[in-house]
């Protein structure tokens, strides 16, 4: 007498094994999507914590300012005290760096500066800082931008 035949046909493993490869797909690509967003969201976050540092230290810096003259290309700023010297300039470079030179030292600001599309600029008595931080993730370019004018206190 012959037992039935136990176990799974060619025709039942391959329907399996489709469908499971089916899911997986699935899964990976959701995996991976959310895992891109996540890197952009944390790369963007990082860029507006560079971008407040750095306004901060301008905003701080050009509010105690007598006088302000901006450079005719509009990459540099240098602020005067009340005694005519200057105290601070401020100053893009082609490297994609924002210095801040006062007597006796200079401090880099950020060095993701995009200097095509950052400048600075004089309306009235304000200072008008328009600034891109750019950073590259992945292939593709993730960039923030904000523009601040600041009175001086005089």
């Amino acid at each position: 007498m012959r037992r039935p035949a136990s176990g799974f046909t060619l025709v039942e493993l391959l329907t399996v094994v489709v469908i499971l490869g089916i899911l997986i797909s699935f899964f990976y690509t959701t995996f991976f999507s959310s895992w891109a967003e996540m890197d952009n969201y944390a790369t963007r976050s990082n860029l507006w914590q560079d971008m407040n540092r750095v306004m901060d230290k301008v905003t701080v810096q050009a509010r105690q300012a007598k006088g302000i003259t901006v450079a005719s290309d509009g990459r540099s700023v240098v602020l005067v005290d009340s005694f005519g010297s200057n105290f601070a300039t401020f100053a893009f470079n082609v490297a994609g760096e924002l210095t801040l030179t006062q007597p006796g030292s200079v401090e880099l600001l950020t060095d993701r500066v995009d200097v095509g599309l950052s400048s600075f600029s004089k309306n009235s008595e304000a200072l008008v800082v328009k600034m891109v931080l750019a950073d590259m993730l992945a292939m593709r370019r993730v960039q923030i931008e904000t523009t601040t004018e600041v009175f001086p206190r005089n």
